[in-house]
């Protein structure tokens, strides 16, 4: 890598420096070809031979050369152009000079601009590479004349090879393709008449085409020219005769013979989108291999067709009454013959979808069309071939297809989980297994018209889902445990506190994100948490639907919340921080009259639950052991107790019975495997632009069901849940190890 980056890192837009340059270029593709990757140490007699090279490079900073091309340009007579073109097995190169002539017969060679390419991997003869050289030269100097004044107008070009020049002056259509296409460039940048023969001594351009450092490596010649280019026409090296060059010529032979037919290969057989066309009009091979492709599956029905037999009833094509053209093509029959429409439209060849030269047919119509859908697709191919069971067919070339289904993947689902142990402890204190979330923030008024953020925070109960809101002044740690701890003053300490993860907020609600996971960093709810003996959870990020009690009630919260604050922004203005805290305190006492059971139009029924009827209860954590149903209203303690209980019989006989059913995700689905790969669901971009990863590790729950997984991503390894992810391709795995509850803060948001 270094190697490449110093090479890079020389400046030379003109390519003055290309004849040192070019040795490190063919040297860098030498390591490749001997397997050194980009971090491999560079040892040996390369390594002596790079060090001697980056010697060499230091030459650089001695050179100087005039850059102005015409100077005293008011006395100059003449102007032209000298390319001069040369190639080795190692690169080919060219270099423009332009030479000035003077009233006073002197003469200024500058050197304009420089060239070199590589030679190709693939050998090819010393010729051939001296052609790319010429052709190289005609470019280079068709782009210096555009960008030079307009008095320059003669050209001369310059090759030590009398076989490019022979070509040059030659019919390009005489000669192999390779030659022929390149001739026929250089004659349309050229004149035959501009280009002459230099002997290889001369050839200013051989410094550019070797990676040996011996000699001079940055000759005087390379920047001045030629030193015949400052004597006058009569004194440049002489001319050769043209010739007639046979090498590379095009041979015309005809060739009789006669040999098996082989069977095609039909897996090598390969169809670009953009060899439609053809395929259409079945042109060159594709009309052999539409032949071969009938003649494997429908020989039986070709052979009773040509001798005017009927087709045998079990024949799959006996339904589209088969016809054989002139050409021995079988084409579909049919009954639209009156239609006005052309003949390769009403009468398509017929292909069976079983062949695989079908499904080659089909997919290369499939990617011609950029990834149509089932129908559009089949419309379009029964157009030109009528393939038997093709909607089969092409149902399964989308399926194999990796774009197609990259774009049709779905987020992952699992059979609903069973609810938690926290959502079922009868007879717990209300906040004995609390959640918390957040939500906000929400702009108060203070004076002259200044406004500040505040933010709520909601409490509630995982058991009889009674509701707490507290308005806090920011979501410091600080804040956040002054709420906590008015919350445990007013009701008790929770034993275990659930809450989601900071990613958890998206949208709008970005500002809220950043403040939660601030928080979730913090030290000091940590400490505080341990010494108070609480236990708090984690769901995994990007999961809100594990958190589905809290959630419900924050939307609830924000729905009567903003209800109230719409009244208020009508008037133009902002709650004050006493009024919104109030607002949250009814919005509460709102919530926990809502009933959690179903409400009886039987005036004899008991009315509803609500979650008040346990927020007013005598402080039992258990209800004492005994029966107390034939408690009368004089035995005080046990006609209490009789009172409590009837809360709880209500609540497992109509609450909990409610909770059983699951309202989606009914139905089981294959788990996530370690291997798997999974594109990950990101709203904020475009699905093309979603990462690709593979499954690490599962988390099954005690269902066996797996529900939470840590993706490998380009970023690094996340825990998601699967409905965040889209399977792009399953892979086998052995048993993973069960931790679905646990906790998150160890792998990165």
């Amino acid at each position: 890598m270094e190697l490449v980056s110093r090479v890079a890192g020389v400046f030379d837009p003109l390519g003055t420096a290309s004849s040192i340059i070019v040795k490190a270029k063919i040297r860098l593709r030498d390591l490749g070809q001997k397997g050194l990757k980009w971090t491999d140490v560079v040892e040996g007699e390369d390594r002596r031979w790079w060090d001697q090279w980056f010697e060499t490079v230091l030459q650089l900073n001695d050179v100087k050369m005039p850059r102005c091309l015409f100077p005293d340009s008011a006395n100059i007579v003449s102007s032209e152009l000298h390319t001069f073109c040369d190639a080795s097995e190692e690169a080919y190169a060219a270099v423009v000079y332009v030479r000035s002539v003077y009233g006073d017969g002197s003469v200024v060679v500058r050197q304009v601009k420089a060239t070199n390419k590589l030679a190709p991997k693939k050998t090819i003869s010393v010729p051939r590479l001296e052609l790319n050289a010429a052709l190289l030269g005609a470019r280079v100097a068709r782009e210096v004349q555009e960008a030079l004044p307009a008095h320059v107008k003669r050209r001369r070009f310059w090759t030590d090879s009398s076989t490019v020049r022979n070509w040059i002056r030659a019919t390009a259509a005489d000669y192999q393709t390779f030659v022929s296409n390149r001739v026929g460039e250089i004659q349309t940048i050229t004149e035959e008449e501009e280009w002459r023969f230099v002997p290889g001594l001369l050839n200013p351009a051989d410094a550019a085409t070797r990676s040996t450092l011996d000699g001079v490596n940055f000759p005087a010649v390379w920047l001045t020219g030629p030193e015949f280019l400052m004597l006058t026409e009569k004194d440049w090296p002489t001319d050769l005769p043209w010739l007639v060059v046979k090498d590379e010529s095009r041979t015309s032979r005809t060739l009789l013979a006669s040999v098996p037919e082989s069977p095609v290969v039909w897996t090598d057989v390969k169809i670009a989108p953009d060899d439609i066309a053809a395929l259409s009009k079945m042109d060159g091979r594709y009309l052999e291999l539409v032949k071969s492709c009938q003649t494997e599956t429908f020989e039986e029905e070709i052979r009773r067709i040509r001798r005017g037999k009927n087709l045998p009833s079990s024949s799959n094509i006996l339904a589209l009454a088969p016809i054989l053209d002139s050409g021995g093509i079988l084409r579909l029959g049919g009954r639209a013959g009156r239609a006005q429409l052309p003949y390769d439209q009403l009468h398509p060849p017929l292909l069976s979808g079983k062949h695989p030269f079908a499904a080659t047919v089909v997919r290369a119509f499939h990617e011609h069309l950029k990834h149509v859908g089932t129908d559009f697709l089949l419309a379009y191919v029964r157009q030109h071939y009528w393939i038997t069971n093709g909607r089969e067919l092409v149902k399964r070339i989308r399926r194999d297809c990796v774009i197609c289904r990259r774009n049709r993947a779905k987020p992952g689902e699992q059979l609903m989980g069973n609810l938690p142990k926290a959502r079922l402890d009868a007879g717990a204190l209300p906040f004995t297994r609390t959640a918390i979330d957040l939500f906000g923030p929400i702009e108060v008024g203070l004076y002259r018209n200044r406004t500040a953020k505040r933010w709520g925070v909601l409490f509630t109960c995982l058991v009889t889902r009674a509701v707490f809101l507290e308005l806090v002044p920011s979501l410091s740690s600080t804040d956040f445990l002054l709420s906590l701890r008015k919350f445990i003053a007013l009701y008790r300490q929770p034993a275990v506190i659930h809450s989601d993860n900071g990613t958890n907020f998206v949208g709008v609600e970005r500002e809220l994100r950043e403040a939660v996971e601030a928080l979730h960093a913090s030290g000091e709810v940590p400490v505080f948490m341990e010494k108070a003996g609480i236990d708090w959870n984690f769901q995994p990020p990007r999961t809100p639907h594990f958190g589905g009690a809290h959630e419900s009630l924050v939307k609830s919260t924000k729905r009567a919340l903003y209800n109230a604050l719409e009244i208020e922004g009508k008037s133009l203005r902002h709650p004050t921080e006493d009024v919104l805290r109030t607002l949250l305190y009814e919005v509460a006492g709102l919530l926990n009259t809502r009933p959690l059971t179903y409400v009886s139009s039987d005036p004899e029924d008991f009315r509803p639950l609500t979650p008040n009827d346990f927020l007013k209860r005598s402080p039992t954590a258990f209800p004492p052991a005994g029966c107390f149903d034939d408690a009368s209203p004089r035995e005080h303690y046990r006609y209490l107790q009789r009172l409590l209980n009837l809360f709880w019989d209500i609540w497992r006989s109509g609450y909990l019975q409610s909770l059983a059913a699951r309202k989606k995700w009914k139905v089981q689905r294959p788990n996530f495997t370690v291997g798997d790969i999974v594109l990950e669901i990101n709203k904020t971009l475009g699905r093309g632009q979603w990462n690709i990863g593979h499954i690490v590790q599962v988390y099954p729950g005690s269902d066996g069901c797996v529900r939470a997984v840590d993706v490998q991503l380009p970023t690094g390894i996340f825990r998601r849940g699967i409905t965040e992810l889209c399977l792009l391709e399953s892979s086998s795995a052995g048993e993973p190890a069960s931790g679905e509850d646990g906790s998150a803060k160890a792998h990165p948001v």
